[in-house]
């Protein structure tokens, strides 16, 4: 061993360090074009005020009704993202609760999986990994959900005008730690069930590519089914401690009332989030094939840049999400909304 070096007895520690410091400074380099995006954001609305006055002069649209309610319903979507946005920029503090919750989540997972394997090796029985997998995924999902709610308790302080800050999330969030668990069971549960049916669909009987792309899109339609129906929960369990079946049954008439905001507010962050992390996201995978010319370990640190540049994106558009669910229980709850946000791009996206 060299004089002075440090020992380094857990590999998957130090891994797990350099992931969080990774997805810290991709988060940091999304927020930061999300930023820029404001600025154009002033100029595109300029443009489409000017745009939408020669689309009113013009005396003839051939069948682009259906296409000019689309992009009207995108167009709030992406209003709606930048008010989030402006919550978020608002009061900084909020930023910590995504970034803790993928810190914890890979922490959870890795320390899990490392125990399984280890356990594994020691007796000799491959199959002992999978309740360990099993285990860490849980994990993972406990953590996410659990600063998701810490999220929306503090950014309902935040959007009341009251200063907040980690404290106030983790202390409501700590007396939901039953319920993120139950409801952390149930996301895992059900992603294993969608799984399942959809590689028995897929793969049963032999048929093929066509019964694998079945299965797939009733997958994702499973997926959106059920994304949409809990629409409100990490809400309900923040500001009103439901249990996760009542959370979900308010979740569903509360997105049976607010269908349209639901979705084009989901669909909209999502979609504006990509969009402005599209080009710097491709720029660092491309960067990262490019690198396998100078070295594979330079290839492989490329890639993982690349990759928690793409979670840090993901984290961030959950943030965004989040902010937004609060903002829409409160109106669809109190009728009130915060200054971030224009009632009419509200009521627009319910049309």
């Amino acid at each position: 061993m060299v004089p002075g070096a440090i020992e380094i007895e857990s590999p998957a520690l130090v891994v797990t360090a350099v992931a969080v410091s990774l997805l810290l400074a991709g988060f940091a380099l999304v927020a930061a074009i999300f930023d820029v995006r404001e600025v154009f954001h002033q100029i595109a609305e300029l443009r489409a005020i000017d745009e939408e006055a020669q689309a009113d002069a013009s005396t003839h649209r051939p069948a682009s009704v259906c296409c000019g309610a689309l992009s009207t319903r995108i167009a709030t979507g992406w209003r709606l993202a930048g008010a989030s946005w402006r919550v978020l920029r608002a009061d900084e503090s909020l930023m910590i609760f995504p970034v803790l919750g993928v810190a914890a989540a890979a922490v959870a997972y890795t320390g899990i999986i490392s125990v399984g394997v280890g356990i594994a090796d020691g007796v000799g029985v491959p199959l002992l990994v999978v309740p360990f997998l099993l285990a860490g995924v849980w994990g993972a999902a406990y953590w996410i959900v659990y600063f998701k709610v810490t999220l929306a308790a503090a950014a309902r302080l935040s959007i009341d005008g009251r200063d907040t800050g980690l404290r106030d999330g983790m202390a409501v969030a700590r007396t939901r730690r039953g319920v993120i668990a139950r409801w952390a069971v149930l996301e895992v549960g059900l992603g294993l069930l969608v799984g399942a049916v959809g590689a028995a669909l897929g793969g049963g009987g032999g048929g093929g590519g066509g019964s694998q792309v079945g299965s797939s899109i009733l997958a994702a339609m499973a997926g959106a089914a059920w994304s949409v129906a809990s629409f409100f929960v990490i809400p309900l369990f923040a500001l009103e401690g439901l249990a996760p079946r009542a959370a979900l049954s308010r979740s569903v008439d509360l997105v049976a009332d607010h269908w349209s905001e639901a979705v084009s507010g989901r669909t909209g962050i999502g979609l504006a989030v990509f969009l402005v992390a599209l080009v710097p996201l491709g720029a660092l995978f491309a960067g990262a094939d490019q690198l396998r010319h100078v070295s594979d370990a330079a290839q492989t640190a490329g890639s993982l840049v690349a990759v928690f540049a793409m979670l840090a994106t993901i984290a961030f558009a959950s943030m965004l999400g989040v902010i937004f669910r609060v903002e829409l229980y409160r109106y669809a709850t109190e009728g009130k909304l915060s200054g971030s946000f224009d009632r009419a791009d509200v009521d627009a996206a319910f049309r």
